[in-house]
């Protein structure tokens, strides 16, 4: 019987969408927690997901059994509906942004991801989320950013 093998290592952000509000630092661990099971049930192992309320960064293994924007969806779907489940008089227009980034991490590089993924809320008390962005995009070489698009105002 023939075999798929991948190990695809992958660095995901995507950020609230522009007139929803932060998520609670209360409700951060729940939320963190959750997108890690969606993740895993759908074979995509997530070795850490955080953020400081009003974006998320992942560290996952990607199924080949899945896309990456497929996954993406899911999770934020999936997500967005837990955190309104959870407290719906606060977050009852809650929702994420269309965008989202995915770069591709190597193995050398996994805990030092990981390491950042983690310390996220100590990290944007001294870089903001549009100098954490585009520093980002600049370490992956993407050269095709456009602010007005990405930054979308509903």
């Amino acid at each position: 019987m023939p075999q798929t093998l991948s190990n695809v290592l992958l660095h995901a952000i995507f950020h609230k969408g522009a007139t929803s509000i932060d998520v609670k630092p209360q409700d951060q661990p729940l939320l963190n927690a959750y997108i890690v099971s969606i993740c895993n049930r759908l074979e995509c192992p997530c070795l850490i997901a955080n953020g400081p309320g009003n974006h998320e960064h992942l560290l996952l293994v990607l199924s080949p059994k899945i896309s990456f924007s497929e996954l993406i969806k899911e999770v934020k779907r999936l997500s967005s509906a837990f955190l309104k489940k959870q407290n719906p008089r606060y977050y009852h227009s809650f929702h994420w942004q269309s965008g989202y980034g995915m770069f591709s991490v190597s193995y050398k590089s996994k805990e030092a991801v990981y390491q950042y993924i983690a310390n996220q809320q100590a990290h944007h008390k001294k870089v903001s989320i549009e100098k954490e962005w585009r520093s980002l995009l600049k370490s992956a070489n993407v050269t095709d950013y456009q602010p007005d698009l990405y930054w979308v105002k509903e």
